[in-house]
């Protein structure tokens, strides 16, 4: 019984040398036995030096430094908040057709008084005075408010029935949207592409920056 417990001790004995050996073999790095220490030291400066916080020393182990709490909660302090802004409810634009009339050579709503501004984006407000749903932005839900455009050509020629349209067209629209049954209602919209119904309106290309076409 004597010789078989001297024998089980130099088993356990030469497997864990041989476990020592495959883990770079050391008891004495700042990792304690797990043999960690040995295996950083032979990574080198070179594979060290991007590590942040981490410092060779001389003889081939490593030694972390931890920053002090109080230095961290300084640094933090001097941090500037990031700011949350809100997601539109589109981040591409949708396409849809309109008709304007002119107003001192640019476009104007049709039975309205506003005014598309050329080579800007046009922002909807609300002209209803709070009436409708009480102040707020364009467009709103309880509201007519925003700038309409239609889904198809066919629509917009049944919707403008009654008006007297100069140039019809596509619009960018984008931002904040309303789906109705036949088109939207958007925060901000631009001329995509005019179709001129007069002569002598092609200076509209280069006024908004767009193409246009004669019909």
């Amino acid at each position: 019984m004597a010789r078989w417990k001297a024998r089980k001790k130099g088993f356990h004995g030469r497997r864990h040398k041989r476990g020592k050996r495959r883990m770079g073999g050391i008891d004495n790095g700042p990792y304690g036995n797990s043999g960690l220490g040995s295996w950083l030291g032979t990574l080198g400066a070179g594979a060290l030096a991007g590590i942040s916080g981490v410092q060779q020393v001389s003889s081939g182990l490593t030694q972390t430094q931890q920053p002090h709490l109080s230095s961290v909660i300084e640094r933090l302090s001097h941090v500037e908040p990031v700011k949350l802004v809100r997601m539109p409810d589109y981040t591409a634009t949708i396409v849809g057709w309109r008709g304007w009339t002119l107003k001192d050579g640019k476009l104007s709503a049709l039975g309205m008084t506003g005014i598309w501004e050329p080579r800007k984006v046009n922002v909807a407000q609300c002209t209803a005075g709070g009436g409708m749903g009480g102040m707020h932005e364009a467009p709103f839900m309880r509201c007519n408010c925003g700038f309409w455009a239609f889904r198809t050509l066919e629509i917009l020629e049944e919707a403008l029935k009654g008006y007297t349209p100069i140039v019809i067209g596509t619009v960018d629209l984008w931002g904040r949207l309303i789906e109705c049954k036949n088109g939207w209602r958007a925060q901000f919209a631009y001329p995509r592409e005019l179709w001129l119904l007069k002569s002598d309106l092609e200076h509209l290309s280069w006024t908004y920056g767009v193409p246009v076409r004669k019909l």
